[in-house]
């Protein structure tokens, strides 16, 4: 059931997506890992979806989803420039391991980080650090790091 709610929820975000032409998917590492997307609203803000494996306070498979607010460059390198993005979401994980074994932990997210996009090449590279209420099964506090990139459509 997992498996099949991630994956319907997948095919409707790139469906919607690709119809705009402003869809950007690929990997992230970090704590969680796993594959990122991002749906750009205009060029101030963009909601991003994450589904893999975290090791942090819950092992399992993790789904978060975030409304992001980008702010405009704070740094240029030439002509590549540095984004600053900050947000709020949520974040759902299925826990496989521990005293919580097959038990959900779910809370709010709030993510901060910095973004380059090479457009040229349609790929954007990015590092985020999100701090996460898990409100169930208990309440805890935990931090996501990412580093990834994604391919633009």
């Amino acid at each position: 059931m997992k498996r099949l709610l991630v994956l319907v929820t997948t095919l409707f975000l790139a469906n919607i997506a690709q119809a705009h032409g402003i869809f950007g998917v690929g990997p992230a590492i970090g704590d969680p890992i796993g594959v990122t997307g991002n749906f750009e609203l205009d060029l101030n803000q963009s909601i991003d979806a994450f589904v893999g494996w975290s090791g942090g306070t819950h092992d399992g498979t993790q789904v978060h989803a975030d409304y992001l607010q980008i702010l405009g460059p704070v740094a240029a390198i030439e002509d590549q420039q540095l984004f600053f993005y900050w947000g709020a979401g949520a974040r759902l994980t299925f826990i496989t391991r521990g005293d919580d074994k097959n038990k959900m932990a779910f809370g709010p997210r709030v993510p901060v980080g910095l973004e380059t996009e090479f457009k040229d090449y349609k790929w954007q590279v990015f590092a985020e650090a999100a701090l996460v209420l898990d409100v169930m099964p208990s309440t805890t506090l935990d931090v996501d790091i990412l580093i990834g990139g994604r391919y633009y459509f």
